[in-house]
């Protein structure tokens, strides 16, 4: 069965991050968007979004998370899909290289607001992961 993916404009998404994919619960799939309508220079990012999608409706693993840990899931689920995302929107003509510039840039962005190194172990946690999705693109 085809589920459909809903649109929503989400201005408090993290500063650094224009578009996300969530599933709020079973059969409800959304694409939350900084800017409505997105503009071209969004397109490799909500591309990157629509591959997650498709890999968690092929049966990929996928985490899921309250609102409270959503950082914390993305960067997870990006680890882990990022590989196969990336290798997919190559075969649709993506530059995948600006893609992952524009990841690291965030990511450096996030990291210059850190005063100090990360003191809880989730925070840790969510960097590391950062780290390893990022080699891994």
């Amino acid at each position: 069965m085809e589920e459909p993916i809903l649109w929503a404009r989400d201005p408090s998404l993290p500063e650094g991050i224009d578009c996300r994919c969530t599933r709020l619960s079973e059969g409800v799939r959304v694409i939350r968007l900084r800017r409505v309508p997105a503009v071209l220079t969004d397109a490799a990012r909500i591309a990157q979004q629509l591959e997650h999608f498709i890999l968690d409706s092929e049966g990929f693993p996928t985490t899921g998370s309250f609102r409270r840990y959503e950082s914390i899931s993305s960067v997870l689920n990006s680890m882990i899909h990022g590989p196969i995302v990336f290798l997919r929107l190559v075969a649709y003509g993506f530059d995948v290289r600006q893609l992952h510039e524009q990841r690291v840039g965030e990511a450096m962005q996030q990291l210059g607001k850190v005063q100090n190194p990360p003191g809880a172990h989730l925070e840790t946690t969510h960097w590391v992961f950062n780290y390893v999705a990022k080699l891994l693109e």
